[in-house]
C-alpha cells in the first residue's frame, strides 16, 4: 500500500499487447513497449488482445514491468450485434490477475461458441480457432459470454466494458431495436470505454439515461495503442491503489474516482505525516484526577503519513485516535481541551513546553484550522461562527483585504495623531496668550518710564538679551543636531548595498563620517557612533562679552532708579520687565513658529486621510464579494439541511459602544463628582454621530444642540456645554467619530442564517450542522475535526456530508477522528488509520489500510454500527455486485 493510501495514477486500461492479434503496429520487443509505458509514468495498464490472451504473453509482460505497473488482462470481443452504420459492436471484460489465472481465463472462453463462421459444426474461442478463421471475421454471443462468465466465475473476479463510441461502439438511434441494444449494453457493462466528452452524459443524473433508470456510470478514457508511439496518447486519472479491487470502486465513485482532465486538483497546504520518538517512560497527566499512565502511543514508532485528500483516524475509545489529532493541532499552536487537562511527561517535564520537536515530528505545512469536539458547540454560540468567517474566511483567505486593512490602520493612527496635533495646537495657543499678555503688561511698565536714558538703556538690554539668546538656541541646536544624527546613522543597515537605494545611504554615512565631530567606532556589541563637539573659543568669547554687558546695562538701570529715589521692588519689577521683553518676545515668536507649523501638520494629516471613507468602501466591497462566494459554495440543494448564509452589516451598537469609551477617556478631566457618563453618552445621540456628522460645521452643531432636550442647568448639562464650549473640542470630537466609525475592522458584523432564520434564533442541532457545513464547504487550511459526528444527526451524514466531503477534499485536506462508518466508507476516505489495543496491552497498534484494500476489509467493518452502517455500500463492502 502507498504511504498515503489512495491516490491518483494514470490508467491506460485498452493498450494492446505487441502480440495483439489483428493490427499490430508495434515492430519492437516487449522491453522496449515495457519502457515507453514506464515513460509515460502509468501506473496501471490494461494488457489488450482479442478474443484470447496467451500466458507467455502476459507473463513476459508482467515480469519485465516488475512492481512499477500493475496489469490487468484485457479482452477484447467482436460481438453479433451490430449498431446503426453495420459495424460489429465491440465488448471488453476486464479479468482481475488477484483471483483467477490467465489459464483459467482461457479455458473459461474455451467453452464460448464462435459465431458468423463457414462451419457446420460448433467451433469455440481457442487461438487455433481463431487464427484458422481469421480474428476480423469471427464474433460470440453477449448473453452466451456473460452466462459463461457468471458460470465460472464469482462476479467480483471480472468486469464488463462497454464502448459507445468509434468502431464497434454502440448508439442508440430512432430505430426501437437500437434502443434497445444501447440499452441492453449500457445495462451489461459496468464501465465504459469514452471520450472524454461523454463523460458527463454517463455522470449524469437528469438525462434520458438516466430517466431509463441508469445509475452514473465511470467513463475511462484509454488510448486503445496498436502501436508504441500511442501508448500513453489518452489515459485516465483514477483514484486507488494500483489493484483491481481498486478499479472496482470506481463503479461506486465514478465521479470522484475517475477524472478526465489533463491535470488533477490537490490541496496546495498538507499535513504530510507525524513520527512519535517517545521513550519508554513517557506517562499521560491527567490535571484533573492529578493521575499518571503509561502513554497508549509510546510504542509507535513507525511515521504515520496522512492522504493529502481525506484520511480518517478510526478505534475503540481509548486507543488514542483523539490523542493524535489534539497533539497535531498543540504541537502546530492550536491550543486544545484536550491538552488543558492532560500532559505528555518525559521525566516529569511537559514535551509539549519542553524540546517537542525532539519526540514529536510533524511534516508538512503548519497552517491548519482544528475543530475539538467542544469547538463544534462553542462555534454554535453566540457570534464564533460569524466571527470566524470573518477573521479565517475572509481575512486570512483575501490577501487584498489585509492590504488594505493596514492601508486603514495607517490612516486611522494619522487621525489619532491629529487629534494629538489639535491638543498641542490649543495647549500651545494658550502658552501663547499668556506670553502676549505678559510681553503687554511688561511694555506697560517700561513706556510708563519718561526718562530718555532709562528708554535707550532698555533698548540695549532688548538688543544684548536677544543676541545672547540667539547664541544660546544656536549651540543647544548644534548639541541636539548631532546626537539626532548619530541615532540615525544607527538605524542604517551597513550591508544593505544591494540596490541603488541602499547604495546610496551608505555614500552618505559615509560622507557623515567625515565629519570632524563624528567618530564610527565598532566593538563586540556592533557598530558605533561616538560625538566629540567642538568649541568655538570666539563665539563663547562673544557670549561672555555679551553677559557681561547685560550685566552693566542691568546695573545703569537700577543705579538710574536708586538715583531717583525709587523702592528695591520697583527695581526689581522694572528690571524684570526690561529682560523680559526680549526673552517674551522671542517665546512668541517660536511659539506662533510652532503653532503655525503644526496647523500645517494637521492640513498634511487631513490631507492624508481624505480618501480613508473610499478605502473603507473598498473593504466593504472585498467583504461582500467574499461573502457571495461563500454563500455560493453555501448554495445547498438537500433536504437533510436548510440553506445556510451569510451578510454583512454595521455593528452599530459595538461602534456607539467604542465612540462614547473613546469620548470619556479623552475628556475625563471634564468629570465632576456625581456626574453619571450615560447622560453624557445620550447627549452625544441627540445628534446621531454618523458620517453626515463629519460635514457640520461648529456652527451648525451649536444650533442643532439649542433645539434638543438638553437640560443646562443640570449637572450633565453644565459639563457637556462645558465640554463644546472650546471649538477645539468639536474638533477632536469629529475626528473620534471619523476614527471609529471607519474603523472597519471593530465594525464589521456578520449576520448568520439557518434557511431564513438568525443562527442566533436557531435550534442547537440546526446551528451545529451550519458550523460543521460552513467549516467543511469553505476554509483553504487543512481542516482538523476530532469526532464531528458528536453533534450531528446520522441522516444528515450519511445523506449529504459525506457527500460534501468527497466535493471537498479535493480543495483542502480534511483529517477525522471517527467511529462513524458513514464518514470512513461513504465518505471515500484515501486512507484509514486503525488504531487498536489489544487485550491486556496498554499500548496502541496501528493499521493503516484504503477501502480497497482487502487485506484489513474485516477491520473495517468493525466500526461503529458494524454491517448496518454499510447498507448503503453493501455491494461495495459485503456482497460484491451483481451483473
Amino acid at each position: 500500500m502507498s504511504n498515503i493510501g489512495s491516490f491518483w495514477g494514470k490508467w491506460d486500461l485498452h493498450l494492446h499487447s505487441p502480440y495483439t492479434n489483428m493490427n499490430c503496429q508495434y515492430n519492437c520487443g516487449v522491453d522496449v513497449f515495457c519502457k515507453a509505458i514506464k515513460d509515460k509514468e502509468l501506473k496501471v495498464i490494461g494488457l489488450t488482445n482479442y478474443f484470447i490472451i496467451h500466458e507467455n504473453e502476459y507473463n513476459e509482460i508482467i515480469t519485465e514491468l516488475g512492481n512499477d505497473v500493475y496489469v490487468i488482462p484485457n479482452i477484447e470481443f467482436r460481438t453479433n450485434d451490430t449498431n446503426g452504420s453495420g459495424e460489429y459492436i465491440n465488448i471488453h471484460v476486464l479479468f482481475n490477475p488477484e483471483t483467477i489465472s490467465i489459464k483459467a481465463i482461457n479455458d473459461t472462453l474455451a467453452r464460448i461458441e464462435l459465431n458468423n463462421i463457414a462451419s457446420s459444426t460448433s467451433v469455440y474461442c481457442s487461438y487455433d480457432s481463431i487464427n484458422s478463421i481469421g480474428f476480423d471475421k469471427v464474433t460470440i454471443s453477449v448473453d452466451t459470454l456473460i452466462t459463461q462468465l457468471k458460470k465460472d466465475f464469482n462476479s467480483s473476479d471480472y468486469l464488463i466494458v462497454g464502448v459507445p463510441n468509434g468502431y464497434g461502439g454502440f448508439h442508440p438511434s430512432s430505430k426501437p431495436r437500437s434502443i434497445e441494444l444501447a440499452k441492453k449494453l449500457d445495462e451489461l457493462s459496468h464501465i465504459m470505454f469514452g471520450r472524454k466528452e461523454d463523460t458527463a452524459f454517463f455522470l449524469s443524473t437528469d438525462n434520458g439515461r438516466a430517466n431509463l433508470g441508469f445509475k452514473p456510470k465511470p467513463n475511462v478514457v484509454c488510448s486503445d495503442a496498436h502501436s508504441i508511439g500511442n501508448i500513453g496518447s489518452k489515459t485516465t486519472w483514477i483514484k486507488s491503489e494500483p489493484i483491481f479491487e481498486g478499479l472496482k470502486q470506481i463503479l461506486f465513485e465514478p465521479k470522484y474516482r475517475v477524472d478526465n482532465n489533463d491535470a488533477i486538483r490537490k490541496p496546495y497546504r498538507t499535513i504530510d505525516s507525524i513520527k512519535f520518538n517517545l521513550p519508554e517512560n513517557t506517562v499521560l497527566k491527567n490535571l484533573q484526577t492529578n493521575t499518571e499512565q503509561e502513554f497508549c502511543l509510546t510504542e509507535l514508532k513507525e511515521e504515520i503519513f496522512f492522504s493529502p485528500y481525506f484520511t480518517c483516524i478510526i478505534g475503540g475509545r481509548g486507543a488514542g485516535k483523539s490523542t493524535i489529532i489534539n497533539l497535531i493541532a498543540e504541537r502546530l499552536g492550536e491550543r486544545t481541551e484536550f491538552f488543558e487537562n492532560n500532559k505528555i511527561l518525559v521525566d516529569g517535564k511537559d514535551i509539549l513546553k519542553n524540546n517537542t520537536e525532539e519526540y514529536v515530528t510533524i511534516s508538512g505545512t503548519n497552517e491548519i484550522e482544528f475543530i475539538s469536539q467542544g469547538k463544534v458547540e462553542e462555534l454554535s454560540s453566540g457570534n464564533k461562527l460569524t466571527d470566524l468567517i470573518f477573521n479565517e474566511r475572509i481575512k486570512a483567505v483575501v490577501s487584498d483585504y489585509l492590504e488594505k486593512e493596514k492601508i486603514l490602520a495607517s490612516k486611522l493612527q494619522l487621525i489619532d495623531d491629529s487629534i494629538k496635533i489639535i491638543s498641542d495646537i490649543v495647549s500651545l495657543g494658550t502658552d501663547l496668550e499668556q506670553k502676549k499678555t505678559s510681553l503687554e503688561n511688561d511694555r506697560k511698565i517700561v513706556a510708563s518710564i519718561e526718562n530718555e536714558q532709562y528708554k535707550e538703556l532698555s533698548q540695549k538690554v532688548n538688543e544684548v538679551t536677544a543676541e545672547i539668546e540667539k547664541i544660546n538656541q544656536n549651540k543647544e541646536q548644534y548639541s541636539d543636531f548631532f546626537s539626532q544624527l548619530t541615532e540615525l546613522c544607527l538605524s542604517i543597515d551597513l550591508n544593505n548595498n544591494t540596490d541603488e537605494y541602499g547604495q546610496r545611504l551608505i555614500e552618505i554615512i559615509n560622507h557623515i563620517d567625515a565629519i570632524e565631530e563624528i567618530t564610527r567606532f565598532s566593538d563586540e556589541q556592533g557598530i558605533g557612533y561616538k560625538t566629540t563637539l567642538k568649541t568655538f573659543p570666539n563665539t563663547d568669547k562673544i557670549l561672555e562679552d555679551k553677559k557681561a554687558e547685560l550685566a552693566s546695562l542691568k546695573q545703569q538701570i537700577v543705579d538710574y532708579f536708586t538715583s531717583i529715589g525709587s523702592t528695591p521692588d520697583s527695581i526689581a519689577d522694572v528690571d524684570r520687565a526690561t529682560s523680559n521683553i526680549a526673552t517674551v518676545t522671542n517665546e512668541i515668536a517660536e511659539l506662533s513658529k510652532k503653532i503655525q507649523l503644526k496647523k500645517e501638520q494637521l492640513q498634511k494629516v487631513n490631507d492624508q486621510t481624505s480618501d480613508i471613507k473610499e478605502i473603507v468602501q473598498q473593504c466593504e466591497e472585498i467583504i461582500n464579494t467574499r461573502l457571495e462566494a461563500i454563500n455560493n459554495d453555501l448554495n445547498i440543494t438537500n433536504d437533510n439541511v436548510e440553506k445556510i448564509s451569510f451578510k454583512y452589516e454595521f455593528y452599530r451598537e459595538k461602534y456607539t459602544d467604542r465612540l462614547n469609551q473613546a469620548f470619556r477617556n479623552h475628556f475625563q478631566s471634564y468629570h465632576k463628582p456625581s456626574l453619571s457618563w450615560d447622560n453624557i453618552y445620550w447627549c452625544l445621540s441627540q445628534i446621531e454621530p454618523n458620517e453626515d456628522f463629519l460635514n457640520l460645521t461648529y456652527e451648525q452643531f451649536i444650533e442643532q444642540l439649542s433645539q434638543k432636550p438638553i437640560d443646562r442647568n443640570s449637572l450633565y448639562g453644565r459639563v457637556f456645554y462645558e465640554i463644546f464650549e472650546k471649538k477645539s473640542n468639536f474638533a477632536i470630537y469629529k475626528r473620534l467619530i471619523k476614527r471609529n466609525i471607519y474603523n472597519i475592522s471593530e465594525n464589521v458584523q456578520i449576520i448568520g442564517f439557518y434557511g431564513k432564520s438568525p443562527l442566533t434564533s436557531c435550534s442547537f442541532g440546526q446551528r451545529c450542522t451550519a458550523v460543521v457545513v460552513t467549516l467543511l464547504m469553505t476554509g483553504v487550511k487543512p481542516l482538523l475535526i476530532d469526532e464531528p459526528e458528536a453533534h450531528l444527526d446520522n441522516r444528515l451524514i450519511a445523506e449529504y456530508l459525506v457527500d460534501l466531503i468527497k466535493e471537498k477534499k479535493n480543495e483542502r485536506q480534511i483529517i477525522f477522528a471517527t467511529h462513524n462508518a458513514n464518514f470512513v466508507v461513504n465518505g471515500d476516505a484515501e486512507l484509514i488509520h486503525i488504531l487498536e489495543i489489544p487485550k491486556e496491552k496498554v499500548f496502541t497498534e496501528i493499521i493503516s489500510t484504503t477501502i480497497e484494500n482487502l487485506t484489513h476489509r474485516k477491520s473495517l467493518l468493525k466500526l461503529e454500527g458494524g454491517e448496518e452502517a454499510f447498507k448503503k455500500r453493501d455491494r461495495k463492502l459485503l456482497s460484491g455486485f451483481a451483473l
